[in-house]
């Protein structure tokens, strides 16, 4: 079995073997995981907003996540990485869909949670909606279904910090439980390239701009995440959510959002796709959009 977020080739566990899968995950051990030979550029795919769903859609959106796999595997990466909204409405039956198609990938893949799958973030000072906002039980049938939805894991020479989105600003337990785990992560030395995924990007244009809207985090999780994303080393943090690419770079800190796999915004101008990232032996992190056909 590969460690969460490590899972290429997925299947439903029973309930005894998710309980072993998951002291696996909290030992840190990645099963295959192995350095890349000296020379050899590193290479990453980033997908993000897969929204698999029910309805009319689902087909149109299940083909688009397989075109995406079939592209990834033909260009060939080192590992994928899935930034959120993997599903459309977080129901049991999309989860399994997705661990099903997951299967597909040749590369391991690590993957965060997006407001969709388990809902969105808790914004100071504006009325909770309990039909989609987060609250302790949908990260509960999240992590139940999915594995945990922050981790600190390594994977060919990289460490992978994985952020849930949608606990940042949300008072909840497992919030707690993530900054406790990201302070220790990030204090500790490390030599690895280490790279930030989260849904949410944490800012649009500037990072001092003013949250209470949609689409960033929040200013005060921002300002905390940043600093300890720039304690440990971070390289670049890596986002979905707006359904259109946006690139942005800070104190060495590269932060793309990539193009959707389901829908591009505003629909029909927004292309549907994926990001190739490399890393050449001795460089700084390389970028190229890839579209997919419709």
């Amino acid at each position: 079995m590969k460690e969460n977020h490590s899972l290429s080739r997925i299947r439903p566990m029973s309930p005894i073997s998710l309980v072993l899968g998951l002291i696996l995950l909290a030992s840190g051990r990645v099963l295959g995981a192995a350095p890349l030979p000296p020379g050899q550029p590193l290479r990453m795919a980033l997908v993000s907003d897969v929204h698999l769903c029910g309805g009319s859609n689902a087909p149109v959106h299940r083909a688009r996540f397989q075109r995406t796999i079939a592209a990834v595997n033909a260009v060939g990466v080192d590992f994928v990485m899935i930034t959120g909204d993997l599903t459309d409405e977080g129901r049991a039956d999309q989860a399994a869909e997705f661990r099903r198609l997951l299967r597909q990938f040749h590369a391991p893949v690590f993957y965060v949670p997006g407001n969709h799958d388990l809902g969105g973030k808790i914004v100071p000072g504006k009325k909770s909606d309990k039909k989609r906002d987060v609250n302790s039980f949908r990260v509960a049938r999240y992590e139940m279904e999915m594995g945990p939805s922050f981790f600190v894991r390594e994977q060919s020479g990289v460490r992978v910090v994985g952020i849930n989105g949608s606990l940042l600003n949300s008072g909840l337990g497992r919030e707690k439980k993530m900054w406790s785990l990201l302070e220790k992560e990030m204090f500790k030395p490390n030599t690895n390239l280490t790279v930030a995924l989260v849904h949410y990007p944490p800012f649009l244009k500037t990072v001092d701009e003013p949250g209470g809207e949609y689409w960033n985090v929040e200013p005060y999780p921002r300002a905390r995440l940043l600093a300890l994303l720039k304690q440990g080393g971070v390289r670049a943090v890596l986002s979905g959510h707006l359904h259109r690419p946006v690139v942005n770079r800070r104190d060495g800190v590269l932060f793309i959002t990539t193009h959707p796999v389901a829908f591009g915004l505003p629909e029909k101008t927004q292309p549907e796709g994926w990001t190739l990232l490399t890393v050449p032996a001795r460089g700084e992190i390389q970028y190229e959009p890839q579209n997919i056909m419709h």
